[in-house]
């Protein structure tokens, strides 16, 4: 694998990110699953231990060769020697990472490294921002900008594409609407500041909006082919903004010991999935059980314990245990691993159904999922609840995040009329007391 050569704006260097930042989200999630400070986490059985050292060390592995930042423009490598500076770091950070051998020696690692500040974790995470940013950053232009609603609009692009009136259009009208959200909800305070706008479909991935805390600015992408999408996704974005920004410690304090508090084993859940699962699988049964010249329904059987094909049929039939199913996988940090020729599972991988099966009692999830992707973190439920609250409408949460995120926002919020307390609002504001 090639190291990373940035020439500067006017070259083609996003496939050259996108791969840094996937290999590096790899390094990222290994080293999350091993962080002994991990205080959510059950102890690691010798089996966890030996999978999760070979996740960091093959991870580590891979991602290294890209470590290697050159810039061939001088004014650009004089202007960002701060930032080359942290990656240099970061490669000395994975180095020891992966030469670790036993667990011992990846735990001793974790001890020399953190700080009185710092884990050993959030060095690595912050020192992988800035590698991928300014990779990232070679390739981009600004080419303009314009004020709106108290935005500086940055107007930026690549030779991923180029900008145009009627993307700039589209860009204010996005804007403007969520404005229009924000201030009608009650949070105009988080309006304003520093928006990087891209005429491009996605930022990364299928991401179309992203908020940077270190750097307090919002980056989106305006072409989306999917406009409620991406309002959700600006709106949960400028969650993240309000949550970090506005919120007292104490509140957020409350809202973690609340997100913490309702997290737990969802077993009944889990085993309504396996049954659903298993009779959805034998239902193909001989329907395809022949190729037929590569007939959809083939393929649902010869694949069909793996998640994609049973989630593709769950999207269609049943969206809430979707919903459930992403969590739990999540949760557990189910993989499945494919060839890229093929297409069939990597050799010695288990569907997805089996690891469910197998590891059933091990998952815990937050109980009242707004989306699966709010089962995260209690950053992520606040920031997917801002979002589909203000977007969607109240009913669209369940009670006790509802009742939660009115509490914890209580100074911002505006709501149409007050709602009686019930049982499940009598829970939320348990957590939430110390951050009125």
């Amino acid at each position: 694998m090639d190291s990373v050569i940035a020439r500067g704006p006017s070259r083609e260097k996003t496939p050259m990110a996108a791969q840094l930042a996937e290999l590096l989200e790899a390094v990222r999630l290994a080293v999350a699953e091993a962080e002994p400070d991990n205080y959510s986490a059950k102890p690691k059985t010798p089996e966890a231990q030996a999978r999760i050292l070979k996740a960091v060390q093959d991870s580590t592995s891979a991602a290294l060769p890209m470590l290697d930042v050159t810039f061939e423009d001088p004014v650009m490598a004089r202007g960002l020697v701060k930032y080359l500076n942290r990656i240099k770091n970061l490669k000395k950070l994975v180095v020891r990472l992966g030469g670790a051998k036993t667990w011992d020696d990846l735990m001793a690692v974790f001890h020399d490294e953190e700080t009185r500040s710092k884990s050993t974790y959030r060095k690595l995470w912050e020192y992988i921002q800035d590698a991928v940013g300014v990779v990232s950053h070679a390739e981009e232009t600004q080419t303009g900008a314009f004020d709106l609603d108290g935005w500086r609009v940055i107007l930026m692009e690549s030779e991923r594409g180029a900008w145009d009136r009627s993307l700039i259009e589209k860009a204010r009208a996005a804007i403007e609407r969520v404005d229009r959200i924000l201030e009608r909800g009650g949070f105009g305070s988080v309006v304003g500041g520093r928006i990087f706008a891209y005429p491009w479909q996605f930022l990364q991935g299928s991401t179309y909006a992203r908020y940077r805390t270190d750097r307090d600015i919002v980056q989106i992408a305006v072409d989306a082919p999917n406009d409620q999408k991406a309002l959700i996704s600006l709106t949960h974005e400028l969650g993240h903004r309000f949550y970090f920004r506005q919120m007292s410690s104490m509140a957020r304090k409350a809202w973690r010991g609340f997100f913490e508090q309702e997290t737990g084993s969802p077993g009944v859940t889990i085993d309504s999935i396996i049954r659903t699962w298993e009779a959805w699988y034998a239902a193909q049964g001989t329907a395809a059980s022949t190729k037929d010249g590569g007939t959809e329904a083939y393929f649902d059987v010869k694949y069909g314990r793996t998640s994609a094909y049973f989630e593709r049929y769950l999207k269609q039939h049943d969206p809430d245990m979707l919903m459930w199913l992403q969590a739990v996988m999540n949760a557990l940090k189910i993989e499945e691993p494919v060839d890229e020729t093929t297409g069939a599972l990597k050799r010695n991988v288990k569907p997805g159904l089996d690891q469910l099966i197998e590891r059933k009692s091990e998952a815990r999830v937050f109980m009242h999922p707004v989306t699966s992707y709010s089962t995260s973190s209690a950053e992520e439920l606040f920031a997917e609840t801002f979002a589909h609250y203000l977007v969607l409408g109240p009913q669209r949460i369940p009670e006790p995040v509802r009742v939660a995120f009115r509490d914890a926002t209580a100074r911002w919020l505006r709501v149409a009329s007050a709602t009686p307390q019930t049982a499940a609002g009598r829970v939320a504001a348990r957590y939430l007391a110390a951050g009125s």
